[in-house]
């Protein structure tokens, strides 16, 4: 079980430095919702730090997972919003939708309350976890459908962001909705996996795909920023 998890975040923790490694150097020249997707990447590090101290320290890290979902949500729908804000050519500015504001304060108190009343920070957050993998389905889809049937931006200012972030943002959303659908059944039944120690070995089995899993979604992740050019002003 000790080399698994060891296994587990190695893996994980050098993908997500991979990506970080393309991502922070062009972070300044980066349109916004790159930049929270990058955000996002350092998040997630600093995260799987934290769990890969605890580990070694043999101390349990299940709250990191509960603090994870609110802040995912949060970088993530802040990502979303900046994605389909919409442009009114009349009035020359730009409209964000008020739902992605809501969804992160629904996240911030789902995740609250759950721990308080239904699966404490010493268990695995299936609740808050499953509803954030149907939020990012969902957006990720919409973004296919939106750079599919909207048209190109005329406004220069749009214009730049646009050509700077499509094809970046193809691949993060292609990254994220294959890993959360691969996923999405952890994230359902982790609460009896993870949670039941009559469970160990499957959990052990499932952690392994789950890591492989998060190297190929961090992978996809730097190869976007691989693929992102410096805003032209």
């Amino acid at each position: 079980m000790h080399n698994i998890v060891n296994f587990n975040l190695g893996i994980t923790l050098l993908a997500i430095l991979f990506a970080l490694y393309f991502a922070l150097p062009k972070y300044k020249g980066l349109a916004k919702v790159l930049q929270a997707a990058a955000w996002f990447l350092i998040a997630v590090f600093i995260r799987q730090s934290f769990t890969a101290l605890l580990w070694y320290q043999t101390k349990q890290s299940f709250f990191l997972i509960h603090i994870g979902v609110a802040m995912d949500a949060t970088i993530l729908l802040l990502m979303y919003r900046e994605m389909f804000k919409k442009h009114i050519e009349a009035k020359e500015v730009y409209v964000y939708r008020k739902i992605f504001i809501a969804l992160i304060a629904f996240f911030i108190v789902f995740t609250i309350v759950n721990a308080v009343c239904w699966q404490p920070l010493n268990t695995y957050p299936s609740y808050t976890r499953t509803a954030l993998s149907i939020v990012i389905i969902i957006c990720s889809s919409l973004h296919f459908h939106k750079y599919t049937y909207e048209p190109i931006p005329k406004e220069p200012s749009e214009l730049s962001d646009y050509v700077q972030s499509r094809v970046p943002l193809f691949w993060i959303n292609m990254g994220l909705i294959l890993f959360t659908s691969a996923t999405s059944l952890i994230s359902i039944y982790g609460g009896v996996l993870f949670n039941d120690k009559e469970h160990a070995t499957k959990a052990a089995n499932i952690s392994i795909i789950q890591a492989v899993l998060c190297f190929i979604f961090y992978i996809i992740m730097g190869i976007a920023f691989i693929k992102a050019k410096k805003r032209k002003r």
